[in-house]
């Protein structure tokens, strides 16, 4: 059995993750009163959560195979997380164009997933009433488990390594780390301001993240992207790796060949190319990004919040200046 700890004062800045579910209606309608103050509670009151989270979950022997290849919860997987638009769809082309590895688009279904798994786990009145019908917090766990590798090992080809990038699947960084002992996590980060910007401009919403509001996001990148920040050294280095994404535009190939090293993995240069062999990457149409990530990498976007961000926004530090410094960006 493997068992990893992970200290929830560590990771409690993760609690915007609350406000994230609040657009999870189809787990919520119908909830009576007392788990909505469950769910206040927890966005509202971090030292009521401040004993050390234990995850606990006996090795899976759900296998799954995909065209001759068995795949267990021991198998070698990636997964990408960030708040949106920090570049995990990015990293995870970069990625796919190694020969060795296979990642694939968005499956949703997995964040999907984790977000039931986080409310059955939190959530007291839920956790009481599937206990009362004999279902535990291991035969979810295991269920979930067996669930994601399904996800993750079927939704494309086969590979030595597989790789599953989800925006938000950081906040269960703990959880992942634990029921897949071998799998590694990339945690993707950029300016809170070029995100603002890039959700503004192009009128995507993922809530709590606005499409017009700039304050409502820097406050919810501080919180959220802090909170993944802590969650992935919790983990530690062997296994979680932050990555900047202004870093990985202006040196894609240090980069990257840092990322392999760390993967165990040789270095293969059509990485550098990836706009040109995009006819063996999977990609799809529901991806937000869908029509960047079949460009060259690209630095236009770096600094294109400069003058369209106003000023008094700009000027509330106090919402965002320590997330800034805490990532190496400056306040100018």
């Amino acid at each position: 059995m493997f068992v990893y700890r992970i200290k929830f004062e560590t990771v409690v800045t993760i609690l915007a993750l609350a406000l994230w579910l609040q657009s999870f209606n189809r787990v919520t309608k119908g909830r009576n009163a007392s788990a909505d103050v469950s769910r206040s509670a927890f966005m509202t009151s971090a030292g009521m959560l401040s004993e050390e989270a234990k995850y606990r979950v006996e090795e899976s022997i759900h296998l799954v195979e995909n065209d001759g290849k068995i795949f267990n919860s021991s198998a070698n997987i990636v997964f990408i997380g960030g708040v949106p638009k920090s570049g995990t769809t990015l990293m995870r082309v970069l990625l796919d164009v190694h020969s060795q590895i296979r990642c694939g688009p968005e499956t949703h279904v997995f964040i999907d997933v984790l977000k039931l798994r986080y409310e059955w786990s939190n959530f007291p009145e839920l956790r009481e009433r599937n206990e009362a019908a004999g279902v535990t917090q291991q035969i979810i766990d295991k269920a979930v488990t067996a669930f994601l590798l399904e996800i993750t090992a079927r939704h494309g080809e086969p590979a030595p390594v597989i790789c599953i990038k989800e925006p938000f699947l950081m906040t269960q960084g703990g959880f992942l780390a634990t029921v897949f002992p071998n799998s590694k996590l990339i945690h993707m980060v950029r300016d809170g301001r070029a995100i603002s910007h890039s959700l503004v401009k192009r009128k995507l919403y993922f809530p709590p993240f606005s499409d017009s509001d700039h304050l409502q996001n820097l406050k919810s990148w501080s919180r959220i992207a802090s909170g993944m920040y802590q969650i992935c050294n919790g983990i530690g280095s062997e296994r979680c790796q932050t990555i900047r994404y202004e870093d990985l535009i202006n040196q894609t190939g240090p980069v990257m060949k840092k990322v392999l090293k760390w993967l165990n993995l040789d270095w293969e240069p059509d990485i550098l190319r990836h706009s040109e062999k995009m006819s063996g990457v999977q990609t799809s149409h529901k991806e937000s990004t869908a029509d960047q990530i079949v460009q060259p990498v690209y630095k236009d976007a770096l600094s294109q919040w400069r003058g369209n961000i106003p000023q008094e926004i700009l000027k509330r530090l106090d919402v965002y200046e320590a997330a800034l410094k805490q990532f190496g960006y400056t306040t100018m």
